[in-house]
Order: structure tokens, then sequence, then C-alpha cells
């Protein structure tokens, strides 16, 4: 192999010969594997689903880790050369940064150099909007969360009737985001807790629910990732009143600046943490929550907050 010029994940052509006869160019691409080509769409904000095309990445998606700017992103569907990723929040409070992408799959990472531009609104209007994303810190394979850019609300750990926990978590968030553009035009988006057909969360007045709570769900929340266990695991139906209240305060803060209330129903801690974003967040009427408020909160209540969403009483 002789010495070309190019960094990691650049392609380059190869061509055999034979006297006048030569063959189509071949393409060859510098670099380790796992090994990162390409993404598309070549840009993104937290929670659109990135397509990493390369070569050398696990068959399945438990078997990779892939993390932007060291932030863990969920990893939907993979083959050995292409996976579908949801991207994790920026850690920066920039409009755009180009972050380092780091894939792990059979014990080895890929190249160092290989970034992606990840773009946050950082002036104008706050809309919460709901996404996959990997756990993290604690977390075990086949786990997924549902959140905001601010905390994971929801731990699912069953793919239920999807084919992937990942599907299912993508799923729910289509489903939450339905129910913001609801809110926003004025329509009634409040959740609810049911028991029948089966535990889970819907939108009031609704007939399917959002997402079911499966007995392996509740399993998860016995030892919640990165915490104490709690000794036993939360009835189906605790958990749903648990995902309810939480999702509830987020849509009511995040959409019409009104006091957040069903979090103290779980615990006070809960519920001072959800009073604490409402004042760091504070509504104003005709332009709602400042973006810019939303980046500059502080680490501490985020950690609060996934602490509330994770700890069932």
């Amino acid at each position: 192999m002789p010495s070309i010029a190019g960094g990691p994940g650049s392609r380059h052509d190869v061509v055999a010969s034979i006297g006048e006869r030569r063959t189509k160019p071949l393409p060859v691409y510098l670099g380790r594997v796992p090994l990162v080509v390409s993404f598309e769409p070549a840009r993104g904000v937290a929670g659109d689903l990135v397509r990493i095309r390369g070569a050398g990445f696990a068959a399945t998606a438990d078997g990779n880790v892939v993390t932007f700017d060291g932030v863990p992103a969920l990893v939907v569907a993979a083959s050995p050369t292409e996976m579908a990723v949801v991207l994790p929040p920026p850690v920066r409070p920039l409009p755009e940064t180009l972050v380092p992408v780091v894939v792990r799959a059979g014990g080895k990472s890929s190249s160092d150099g290989t970034g992606f531009p990840i773009q946050q609104l950082v002036e104008g209007t706050w809309v919460p909007r709901f996404f996959a994303a990997a756990v993290g810190e604690g977390g075990a394979k086949g786990q997924a969360a549902v959140g905001t850019a601010i905390a994971p609300l929801l731990l699912l750990s069953s793919k239920d009737e999807s084919r992937s926990v990942g599907e299912r978590a993508l799923r729910v968030a289509a489903a939450l985001n339905a129910a913001v553009d609801r809110a926003r035009v004025g329509q009634p988006a409040a959740f609810e807790a049911r028991e029948q057909p089966a535990p889970g969360v819907a939108l009031a007045g609704a007939p399917d629910p959002i997402v079911q709570v499966t007995p392996q769900d509740a399993a998860a929340y016995e030892t919640p990732p990165g915490l104490p266990g709690r000794g036993a695991p939360p009835t189906p139906m605790a958990l749903a009143r648990h995902w309810a209240a939480l999702l509830n305060d987020t849509m009511v803060i995040g959409t019409s600046g009104g006091k957040p209330v069903a979090a103290a129903g779980i615990t006070p801690a809960a519920g001072a943490a959800f009073a604490q974003l409402r004042a760091a967040l504070p509504w104003q009427y005709g332009s709602g929550v400042s973006s810019a408020r939303v980046v500059a909160l502080p680490g501490d209540l985020k950690r609060r907050l996934r602490e509330a969403a994770l700890r069932v009483p």
C-alpha cells in the first residue's frame, strides 16, 4: 500500500492495468475499522435520524456504541456498513458545532477526525420536542429513553409491538410531538394514565394509547440507570401514572407557562425540580419560553429532573 494523502474516511480510486487494458476504478477508504465514511443528512438537530455509512460496524444495533462529542446516540438499526442513529442534544451552547463522532464495535474504535455539525436554536421561542435517546450512564442493552433536550422522561426496556426498542421510542416520540402541536394551536392536550386495555398513557379523550407500560418497562425501574435500587419494581399502573405526570408538567411549562402540579403528586423532590424548571423558563405572552434560557439551564437542574424521571415512588 503506497503512502496516500488524505484523512481517515477519505476515498481513493484504485485501477489495475495490463498494457492498455484498465479496470474500472474501485474505491478504497483510508482508516481502520470501524470506519465512518459519510452521514445522511450532512447536519442535523437533536432528535434527527441520521444514517452513518462506513465499514466494520456490528450487525446489530446493540453491538455498536456511537457518541457525538462524547454524548451517546441511540442506535436504532445497524448492519456492517450502515447504521441509523438518533442525534443527541449538543453539550455546547452554540447554534452549530462540528462535533467528533466515534463508533465502537467489536472492541475497536473508529479513527479520530470524523466530524458532524449539530445545530440548535439559541434564539427565539423554545418548543418542547420529544425524541428518542440513548439512556446513558447505567443504561443496559435493549433500552431507550424518550425525553426533551432538557432531560429524559420515559425509560423503555421492551420493544412492545415494534421491531426494536429504538423503533418503539421513535414512535412514542412522534406521538408526543403530535400532542405538542395540538397544544400550540389551543387544542386540549392533557395526558392521563389508563388501566384498560393495558396500563399506559393516552391523551385525554383519545381512544388509543400513546405508550403502553410493559412488565419489562416496570422491571427496569427497580434499579434505575445510575441510581440506587428501590427494592422492588413499581406496578405497571404506578409507572403509567408516573409517566403521565412527567409529561403533563413538561407540556404545561413548555406550551402555556402554567404551574406544574402533576409532578408534586409523585414526590416532593419531583415537584421541586419542576417548580425550579418553571422558574428558570418564565413564560412571556406572545413569545413563550426563550430558547436562550433553555440552552443556559444549569447541569444540576437537569440532573435533578433526570432523577425525578427515573425514581418511581
